[in-house]
């Protein structure tokens, strides 16, 4: 076979910047010698923009430490004048708060929070005449129990008058879920010549009391 001539023979030259276009090999050289004088300039790279997800976080704000313990203090002050613990926000309104089971724990607050005995006193008088009731109340006997646990023996004297005041009380109020706590506590915190009348009560009806679910429990504090 005759070897085919290189110049009817078309060359496919492939160019970056054009499309691919079939050429006779006389023109290659030309195509060449035009192709490395042209000057590749290449594009400046475009970086994508920061998405605004993206961006640096700022520098935290600092509060300076004056204003925010102003603040701070400013709340607790305002919590402070609110709040109806003090004495003088219970006077006259104790026997009825007493009852309720918020207004129980505002009358305990103010026992616990009172500047002396003489304020706890003030406030207790008003129980005096209903320590029975209160005794068997759900609410009430978790306020004699403030007053046994803050005031002195002497000022206690009250509950054991009325205990001692009707026959068979004692007994009554021994057997109470609420009262059988009231009863152990003053036996506990008065002195043994203030308890004297309360201790033979229970002594009278301890058969009876060994017996009951919560009257038990007064018999075994009186005996320790």
């Amino acid at each position: 076979f005759a070897r085919p001539s290189f110049l009817s023979v078309g060359v496919m030259v492939c160019d970056v910047r054009t499309a691919c276009v079939v050429m006779p090999s006389c023109m290659l050289s030309e195509a060449l010698a035009d192709r490395g004088s042209l000057s590749m300039t290449p594009r400046p790279i475009v970086q994508n923009p920061v998405h605004s997800s993206e961006r640096p976080l700022e520098k935290e704000i600092n509060l300076p430490r004056s204003a925010t313990a102003s603040t701070l203090s400013g709340h607790t002050e305002s919590e402070m004048s609110t709040s109806p613990c003090h004495t003088s926000s219970i006077l006259g309104r104790a026997l009825q708060l007493s009852r309720s089971p918020e207004g129980c724990r505002q009358v305990q607050d103010a026992l616990g929070k009172a500047a002396c005995d003489s304020e706890r006193e003030l406030l207790a008088r008003e129980l005096h005449g209903h320590a029975i009731k209160l005794m068997r109340c759900p609410h009430g006997n978790h306020v004699l129990q403030k007053c046994i646990s803050t005031m002195p023996p002497a000022a206690l004297q009250f509950m054991i008058d009325e205990l001692l005041a009707q026959e068979g009380l004692v007994k009554k109020v021994a057997m109470h879920r609420y009262g059988s706590r009231i009863v152990q506590q003053l036996l506990k915190k008065c002195k043994p010549s203030q308890a004297e009348g309360l201790a033979e009560a229970v002594l009278r009806e301890a058969v009876k009391l060994c017996c009951h679910t919560f009257g038990n429990h007064v018999v075994q504090h009186l005996l320790q």
